[in-house]
């Protein structure tokens, strides 16, 4: 075989945010690593420090099978899972090499076994059995008692911290867009706070946040590590490097231990928060004196307090959103029985203004329907509500918003009233009929954790580099509405059914009183709003699926029983 696929080429770290982490090729000195053909067990990868372990350097050991280097109890527990087509990082063994006790974990990549080595004490393995199992068994009906996710957060980080004993531990919250927010700290006194901060989506970019989705839980043992190669950087199988998404020994980005450093940071540790497939954030917990090494069992229970925090996270939103959805839909019944007893949208919306605008949390709206325009503020002037529609008919229609008007639409500032903020709904496509809903503009500060900079190459992307400040900065924004929530623009979608399908019924009453024109006007009025009306109806009937607050609590109890079998001795 050619030399040149076994070339590996080194990450150009000057865009991190493109760094291909998971193959970094490297482990933390920690542990030892080998890669097992699953056939035949042939080790077809190891890392330099094998040499360590087993007196042999890497490049004598790849290409030979690992029963000339292990006990009979290894190979008889490596030859058993070879038979299991299903594996996960659960998968572990104590045993003894040379009279000195070591851990094995076991997990799957690209077809091909990955053992993770470690070393062992019997003595704190026994302890954190029964102290770990103990301890998230009680987490549960705990954190049940706190209304909301910031004290549930609060409360879990505390028992996180008797896992780990880091000196910093935070529960980080993702928005939309990928930056961070400190919803909860627990810290010693002379650390300066993060609590309420943001951190900027460039700090944790969009490939590692991919990666924590995967791998649920990350530990960075020593900063000043010094890590070790894997030989060969490719295998010769297949001229790949080995996929470490799913490896514990996985080493560390330069340019993330150099962040850790500028943040003071020794040792960290991760455990992802995930909602429905979704990484909604992360308890960190930092370390700011020395570096932790965390046992399996510490590891474990971490993880699995992860996932049952994740459950509990999302039972709580479900309460929060159906607490919304219901009075959301309170005003939804309300509008539509006006409109049916007065078969008059507009004296419907005009009668019940409070209610909607609440609803919506807007400030006033405007309504264009059957050929009349009408606000609900005296200063919003026909003629620029006008030339708002049509920009929005010719952006497609639907549902659209926007925190800032006149940023992203072609349109003249209002002189009496200026709204920043615009959620539109769609009542008719061909009769451009819309309801529109505004929010004033707002003057808000934003607290960082550093001034967040991004510096732009040569060829226009953009070049991150590792912080160097973490001091709290504050960022105004003015002229920019608070963003629509996404329960916001939810109950918009179901307003719009709700009300195309009443007015429908409406027009139908009026049709018997017609002429045979306006019939068929109103005929073409109603088939498109029948059209409509399915869809969303298709639309909303998917999107309810999986909401069912019984599914989360189901999960977490399932969780349970399956975590006591999993965390005990090997």
């Amino acid at each position: 075989m050619s030399a040149t696929p076994l070339k590996y080429q080194t990450p150009n770290l000057e865009n991190c945010d493109q760094e291909p982490i998971h193959i970094i090729g490297n482990i933390q000195s920690i542990g030892y690593l080998l890669v097992l053909e699953r056939k035949g067990l042939e080790i077809v990868q190891a890392s330099e420090n094998i040499i360590e372990l087993l007196e042999v350097p890497a490049h004598e050991l790849v290409g030979n099978c690992i029963e000339y280097y292990f006990p009979y109890s290894f190979l008889e527990y490596v030859n058993n899972l070879a038979k299991n087509e299903h594996l996960d990082d659960l998968h572990s063994l104590s045993f003894e090499l040379r009279k000195s006790p070591y851990l094995l974990t076991v997990h799957q990549s690209d077809g091909y076994w990955v053992l993770e080595i470690e070393k062992d004490d019997p003595k704190q393995r026994d302890h954190s059995f029964f102290h770990y199992s103990d301890l998230v068994e009680n987490i549960l009906s705990e954190i049940r008692e706190y209304d909301s996710i910031e004290e549930m957060s609060q409360k879990v980080i505390a028992k996180v911290k008797e896992i780990t004993r880091f000196n910093r531990l935070m529960v980080y919250r993702f928005d939309e867009e990928g930056h961070g927010e400190v919803i909860a700290e627990e810290k010693e006194e002379d650390l300066p706070p993060y609590l309420g901060l943001k951190f900027p989506n460039t700090d944790i970019p969009a490939q590692a946040r991919k990666l924590y989705l995967k791998s649920r839980t990350r530990g960075i043992y020593d900063v000043d590590d010094t890590s070790s190669a894997i030989y060969p950087p490719v295998r010769k199988q297949d001229g790949k490097p080995l996929d470490m998404t799913n490896s514990f020994l996985r080493s560390v980005s330069p340019m993330h231990i150099q962040y850790l450093k500028n943040m003071g940071v020794k040792a960290s540790f991760s455990i992802s928060i995930v909602l429905k497939d979704k990484l909604w954030g992360m308890i960190l917990c930092h370390h700011t004196e020395a570096p932790v090494r965390l046992n399996l069992y510490q590891r474990r229970a971490c993880q699995f307090i992860g996932r049952m925090f994740s459950h509990r996270v999302e039972a709580k939103l479900f309460d929060q959103q159906f607490k919304g959805f219901r009075d959301r839909l309170k005003t939804a019944q309300t509008l539509v029985n006006t409109l049916m007893a007065t078969s008059d949208l507009h004296h419907t919306l005009d009668m019940n203004t409070p209610r909607l605008l609440s609803a919506f949390h807007a400030d006033y709206y405007a309504l264009q329907f059957e050929g009349q325009l009408s606000t609900s503020h005296p200063s919003l002037r026909k003629d620029w509500v006008s030339n708002l529609i049509r920009e929005i008919s010719v952006r497609g229609g639907g549902i659209q918003h926007t925190t800032n008007i006149f940023e992203d639409f072609k349109l003249s500032s209002h002189e009496a009233v200026d709204p920043a903020g615009m959620l539109s709904i769609q009542l008719s496509k061909e009769m451009d009929e819309y309801l529109i809903l505004f929010r004033k503009p707002q003057h808000q500060k934003i607290e960082w954790a550093g001034k967040p900079i991004d510096k732009a190459s040569s060829d226009g992307t953009q070049s991150l580099a590792p912080r160097h400040s973490f001091e709290a900065w504050t960022e105004v924004i003015r002229n920019r509405a608070f963003k629509w929530e996404p329960d916001e623009l939810q109950f918009g979608k179901e307003l719009r059914m709700q009300l195309i399908q009443n007015i429908i019924t409406v027009f139908q009453g009026k049709e018997r009183s017609t002429t045979s024109t306006s019939h068929i006007q109103l005929n073409s009025r109603l088939l498109e709003r029948i059209a409509e009306l399915e869809e969303k109806n298709r639309t909303l009937s998917d999107n309810l699926k999986g909401l069912e607050k019984s599914e989360a609590e189901g999960r977490i109890a399932k969780d349970i029983a399956e975590e006591r079998n999993r965390i005990k001795p090997v």
